[in-house]
């Protein structure tokens, strides 16, 4: 199997590959942080690095499957995975019942939209917003025009982040978010600084 990653998917499917004893293939910008490129290796994962930007990973993506006939795993834009990825918001709401609101990182959109999902059955008055940063807001922009937006080559060091928004997590997203909220790349710092302390 094939897919394309930053790193977060790309670990997924490698440490599930590895436990199936199914070869896995990832597509990794070549600006990737070191660390999450280990642990895909790590897990089993053959890294192909390629340029930065989405059109790029899909287009070293449709080569690969060309030349060699692997089945692609979609990062985000696939009702399973939404469906996966919901999970993380399902342990929040049983391991934190006290949380009053909850912010989600916008990607792709698959952990927005099974978050979303998550959260409407689960505990509908609990306010789910996503965040992404200002370099990279084409989330934010696609709510308030309701057109899914491209996104080229954002410059954020919010590396899991700099893909496109998923047709089918627009859906989701665009009929269940409280809304999007844009943050700067300082603040990104400062968080990263205080959770590291």
């Amino acid at each position: 199997v094939i897919t394309h990653s930053s790193g977060n998917h790309g670990q997924a499917l490698a440490w599930a590959g590895k436990k199936q004893g199914v070869e896995v293939h990832v597509v990794v910008p070549e600006d990737a942080p070191e660390i999450k490129l280990e642990a895909m290796r790590f897990y089993g994962a053959t890294v192909h690095l390629c340029a930065p930007g989405q059109v790029a990973r899909e287009a070293r993506c449709s080569e690969l499957i060309s030349e060699h006939n692997f089945s692609f795993i979609p990062p985000y834009d696939d009702y399973s995975i939404i469906t996966g990825q919901s999970t993380m918001m399902q342990e929040c709401i049983e391991q934190l019942p006290e949380i009053t609101k909850a912010y989600v990182p916008v990607g792709g959109g698959g952990l927005m939209s099974g978050s979303l999902l998550a959260g409407k059955y689960l505990r509908p008055d609990l306010p789910i917003i996503g965040a992404e940063p200002k370099n990279a807001d084409d989330a934010r922009i696609s709510l308030d025009t309701g057109i899914r937006q491209d996104q080229p080559n954002p410059n954020t060091m919010a590396d899991g982040l700099r893909t496109a928004l998923g047709e089918r997590n627009f859906d989701i997203i665009r009929k269940e978010v409280k809304g999007i909220t844009t943050v700067t790349e300082e603040e990104i710092l400062a968080a990263m600084t205080w959770i590291y302390k």
